[in-house]
């Protein structure tokens, strides 16, 4: 798909920290997202674009998801994605918004986001324990 491959460029280019492997992977759970109806990890990996069996294929959207080194490398993405977004808006609307993960066990997420019609796209979001002085010290960073 051409907007894939775009897709694939612009993060190559852009994003140098980047493994090359991983790009690749998420690439491919992307062209998986867009075939698939429901956003899951089976339905990721049944959908992926190639020849390996189906188990394999979904062993592989968990390796992907699991990957500490991309959701180290998921700053740089979020650095290009806002860029991207941003640049053609002088001046966009951000949404900021703290959430609950898991009630049960206190965690929350910090999420900041730019509408763009009709709908949220997030910019950057962050997760912490629910404590006060932990909030204070993520809002401030923030």
């Amino acid at each position: 798909m051409c907007e894939l491959d775009i897709l694939h460029d612009s993060l190559y280019q852009f994003c140098p920290e980047l493994h090359l492997k991983r790009l690749n992977s998420l690439t491919l759970a992307c062209h998986a997202l867009l075939d698939c109806k429901t956003l899951t990890l089976t339905e990721l990996g049944r959908n992926l674009p190639t020849k390996a069996r189906t188990k394999h294929n979904i062993k592989r959207i968990d390796r992907l998801l699991g990957n500490r080194h991309l959701h180290k490398e998921r700053l740089a993405v979020y650095r290009w994605h806002a860029s991207f977004i941003c640049s053609g808006n002088t001046m966009p609307i951000v949404l900021v918004d703290w959430s609950d993960i898991r009630e049960q066990k206190r965690l929350m997420v910090l999420r900041a986001s730019v509408a763009l019609h009709g709908r949220s796209v997030t910019l950057y979001e962050k997760r912490s324990r629910f404590q006060s002085n932990v909030q204070r010290k993520l809002m401030t960073n923030f």
